[in-house]
This record gives C-alpha cells, structure tokens and sequence, in this order.
C-alpha cells in the first residue's frame, strides 16, 4: 500500500511540475521569448551568450544602402540592386529594383520595399517576391506588419494635408484615412493585426500631436486623442502596446486607447521596436544611455554606453548598439554580451531573425549567431 501510495504521490507530483514548466513556457511565449532566451533565464549561469562570426561577404556599399530584416532572411538594396540573404549568410536571389527614392521595412514573414516618388512597392514573403502594386501617390514612409498588412503614409491630396493607406497582401485598400488638420507622420498595427494607429502633427499647433486608433474596415477611428506635446513617432511595443516618441518624451499607450504611462528624458536620439518593448537612446551632459520600456509603459533598465551612439538595432531580445567600428550589445536585462568588431566602420547592424544579426561596413557584410 505504501508503495502504491507513493507511485501516486510522484504522479501528481510530476503533473504540478509539467504544468509549472508548462505555464513558464506559455508566458515567455506571449512575452515574445524563444526557447535558448527561456532556459538562460531559468538557469542564468549555465551558458555564456556570445554572438560570433560565421560568414562574411566582400562588398562595396555605399553610404545610403538600404538594409532590413526577419524569419531568417536579410534584404540589402545596394544603389538599386536588392539582394537576399538566407540564415547561412548565402545570397539566395538578386534583381535591380528601380525605384528613385525607396525605403524598406520587414519582420518575422514579410519585407516591402516602397518608392517614395512613384508610390510603387513590391511584397516579399519568405525572401521572395510575393506580389507588387502602386498607390500612385507619394509615400512618406511605409512599414510591414507579420500579418502582410501593410501601412503608408501619403503626401495630400485634393485638399487633404496627408493619408494613411492600409493595405493588404493581395493589394487591397483596406482603409484610407485622409486628414486635412494635420500632418500624419507614421503609423503601427497591433500584434493581432485588428488595429492600427496613427500619429501627425497639427497644422495649427507643430507642437502638439494627434494620434487615432482604428479598427480593420472602420472608417471611424475607435479611439483619438491629443498631446500638447511633438511626439509623432508611432512605435510598436509587443502585442498590445504602442509608443509615441518625440525628442524629450514617450507615451506608452495600448490599442484602446488607455495611457500606461508617460516618461521624459534629455533629448530621445532613436525609437527601436520589439516584440517585448522599445529601445530608446537618449543623449544628455553625461553621454549616451539605452533605456528599455516594457510593454507595460515600465522603464525596465538604463545602461551608459560611453561613447556616442551611432545606430541601433533590436531583434530576439537583443539590442545591438554601434559607434564608429565599435559595436556592443545587451541582453533582455540589460546586460553586456560578447560580440566582437572592428571589421570596419559601421554603416548598419539588422537583426533578421532566429538569433542572427549582420554588421554591414563599408567592404564586408559579417554574420553573426547567438551561441
């Protein structure tokens, strides 16, 4: 009986231990954690995080090369000629893409890469080609959601001041919202991409902001709201949550509507995006910081770099942050990891998924993994 006792005892035992790891597992998910980020943080001094070298590619880049990234993929548009990279650093495709003045977003499942002039863009999906349309409309700036949603800003038109274009995969316009009180400047889409916000300035007041939030096929934003102060940079921060950022402040809010919190800091020089928060850097008397805000609103961490920031870049929890032929990078807490440089001076580092970044310098393009 006893030992009958016991087997059951260790039954139930085991299931509360299942569950718990279960439970561990199914939060760190919804917080946007992988499976490596999960057991370092359970077991923090198990294995030291390095991010190395693995490839790298002799190539002349110029200054205003184009680069983004996600799922595995990188995308570099080099004076009209894009190319694509896979997660082995192996340049999978290239063609020339002839636009005059092009921008480029991506994440997890899909990249776009727009013309400002003409209002052309072409969709890619997996590092390929997926579909391409126009606006013909001027673009002021574009972003991808995962879904293939995508969101343009546009030059007005017949009177209006600026739009935002919602569009689909398929190039359907989903929603065109047109203002004629102020300028709209940038837009997010929640992470079940049901939502999506807005931000511009006023034409009566440059130094306040309007922000809207709108349902799919709503024409009628559900939620709008005015700050008296200039911060129109619309940042996504989790699945929820979105950003405003200006030069000394940044509101965190979620797609209802409700503000989570407020902070101000000297002078906000990037907004970086990621699944879990933002990435801020903030310049002072001091020097430069990177600050974290969660998607809760909460500061999380502030970490002194000691030199002047010249870019970031966020991706698997990770912030990269680089100055010259220097290059650093903190962990989800904040703390240094190992990576090392000084292959040349830096243009860019894009994080393109699957704990793999590349540094592109002026002559290489170095890849490197997270082990």
């Amino acid at each position: 009986m006893t030992g009958k006792r016991f087997k059951v005892i260790l039954i139930i035992l085991s299931c509360i231990l299942a569950s718990i790891i279960l439970s561990i597992f199914l939060f760190a998910a919804i917080k946007g954690l992988s499976a490596k980020q999960i057991y370092r943080k359970l077991f923090p001094d198990s294995v030291e995080g390095v991010y190395s070298p693995y490839a790298a590619v002799d190539i002349s880049l110029s200054p205003d090369v184009l680069s983004a990234g996600g799922g595995g993929y990188l995308y570099i548009l080099n004076e009209r000629l894009l190319a694509v990279y896979d997660d082995k650093g192996v340049e999978i495709s290239s063609a020339i893409v002839s636009f005059e003045q092009p921008g480029i977003s991506a994440n997890d499942r899909y990249a776009v890469i727009y013309d400002r002039v003409s209002g052309s863009y072409k969709l890619f999906k997996d590092g390929h080609e997926n579909n391409s349309g126009s606006l013909q409309r001027q673009i002021i700036s574009g972003t991808v959601h995962d879904s293939g949603y995508m969101i343009f800003i546009l030059q007005g038109i017949d009177g209006f001041l600026g739009s935002a274009a919602l569009v689909s995969k398929d190039n359907e316009t989903i929603a065109l919202c047109d203002y004629s009180d102020r300028y709209p400047v940038s837009a997010c889409m929640s992470g079940d991409g049901e939502k999506f916000a807005i931000a511009g300035i006023f034409s009566g007041d440059t130094g306040s902001t309007g922000i809207d939030i709108y349902e799919l096929y709503n024409r009628v934003p559900v939620a709008g709201f005015t700050s008296s102060r200039l911060m129109p940079l619309a940042e996504a921060a989790g699945k929820n949550s979105f950003s405003t950022v200006g030069t000394g402040i940044i509101e965190m809010f979620d797609f209802s509507g409700e503000k989570l919190k407020s902070h101000e800091y000297g002078n906000i020089l990037a907004a970086e995006e990621s699944d879990i928060g933002i990435h801020l850097v903030d310049r002072d008397a001091m020097g430069d910081s990177i600050i974290f805000i969660g998607n809760d609103g909460e500061q999380k961490w502030i970490h002194r770099t000691g030199l002047r920031t010249d870019g970031i870049a966020s991706g698997d929890g990770h912030l990269f942050y680089w100055s010259g032929m220097a290059i650093s990078c903190l962990d989800i807490e904040g703390k240094p990891l190992e990576i090392g440089g000084g292959f040349g001076s830096i243009i860019n580092t894009v994080c393109f998924g699957r704990e793999r970044a590349a540094v592109l310098t002026q002559g290489r393009l170095i890849f490197y993994k997270f082990k």
